[in-house]
């Protein structure tokens, strides 16, 4: 689990750090930077709430206290070391809540001259010119999205530290309740409710099987007073079969309309691994596996998304792949987009989770990486 680090004893060169999440990450970043730049990954979160309390200061605004995890003692000994020899530190973690949060524990476990050093910088999509355009326009961290980590991490001790236990009596070892299986089982239960109230109501269709030049169609009697054309009194339509049984058709009308089918919207998060769990009968933890790697590698943009957006760049090189490879007539005369319905609650600075070349056809990959990259490519 050791990032990329240059030699620089016995020399003057100035290092630029950067810190991310993963190795594999690490080494597909170095490929784009010279020499001057170390590259380190501190393989996930290196801070939590110790397991030993509930270790939540109630009476003080609910301030958690965070330790170093056992196992990052030896990541986060080598990020101060690099850092005290830095000149600049870039932390570039994920581009969301959590990644956010990483950021920060990445800062606080420095020396505190190391973190006047420290710049946050993030990319949707692992490119040598997303990766430049990230060093060029460095940010502060978002102490916004920190704060909305560490409540999610309140949530989840307050309820499942005190919850978790009723439950393994009352279920069995190894169960576990919390902000989130809370809120589902409470789904569950509402929904049961539901069925167990149902009162089960029969009723009928008449239908009529029809004959034409072209062959068969069926056509359903019109109920008047029901949108769903349905009896609810079995007479009235045995009655109305009777009278069909003897009758003659006409078509009275003919109406004709033309429709347009628009392709689906790119994937976000939600849509990807609904799509892998029905095409590719994937669970979710299998899809995110597959998808952090492929964006580890450089492959598509950003894994953990709710938008549609496209960027500008990219689409006009989507454009530019479809001229060139299938010609003029197959082009759009303007791009499609898609919007959310609950645009204000989304993450609109993310982008669709996307090729991050329109041309690389994914030859070079196989297996599952391949389904799972195909699947996003074609969409």
């Amino acid at each position: 689990m050791q990032g990329i680090i240059p030699s620089y004893a016995g020399t003057e060169t100035k290092m630029k750090l950067i810190i991310v999440e993963s190795p594999a990450k690490a080494r597909k970043i170095k490929t784009f930077l010279d020499s001057d730049y170390a590259i380190e990954a501190s393989c996930g979160h290196i801070q939590e709430i110790p397991q030993r309390s509930l270790n939540i200061d109630i009476e003080n605004g609910f301030a958690p206290t965070y330790e170093v995890k056992d196992d990052k003692r030896e990541v986060v000994a080598k990020i101060r070391s690099l850092a005290s020899r830095a000149e600049v530190i870039f932390v570039a973690s994920d581009a969301d809540r959590e990644g956010e949060f990483i950021g920060f524990s990445i800062i606080d476990v420095m020396d505190p001259s190391d973190r006047l050093k420290c710049k946050r910088i993030t990319y949707n999509e692992i490119t040598k010119k997303a990766i430049l355009n990230a060093i060029a326009h460095p940010r502060s961290l978002d102490n916004n999205l920190v704060d909305a980590a560490k409540a999610r991490q309140v949530l989840d001790r307050l309820i499942g530290y005190r919850v978790s236990p009723a439950v393994w009596n009352a279920v069995g070892k190894g169960t576990s309740a919390g902000r989130v299986q809370s809120v589902a089982l409470r789904l569950v239960c509402d929904r049961q409710r539901e069925i167990d109230a149902f009162r089960p109501i029969t009723y009928w269709y008449v239908d009529v099987l029809l004959g034409c030049s072209n062959g068969e169609f069926a056509a359903r009697v019109v109920v008047p007073k029901d949108k769903d054309n349905r009896f609810s009194d079995k007479k009235v339509a045995t009655e109305t079969l009777n009278k069909l049984q003897k009758a003659t058709y006409k078509v009275g009308d003919v109406q004709k309309a033309s429709k347009s089918v628009n392709p689906f919207p790119p994937f976000d998060t939600n849509s990807l691994q609904g799509a892998c769990s029905a095409i590719l009968k994937f669970d979710i933890t299998k899809t995110m596996k597959i998808a952090q790697d492929l964006y580890n590698n450089g492959r598509v943009s950003y894994i953990r998304s709710d938008s549609y957006n496209i960027s500008d760049e990219a689409m006009q090189e989507v454009r530019d792949y479809v001229t060139s490879t299938h010609g003029e007539p197959y082009l759009p005369t303007k791009p499609n987009v898609y919007a959310k319905k609950a645009a204000a609650a989304s993450q609109e600075a993310h982008e669709c989770i996307r090729p991050t070349h329109a041309g690389d056809l994914g030859e070079d990959l196989n297996g599952d990486d391949k389904k799972v990259y195909d699947l996003i490519r074609d969409r």
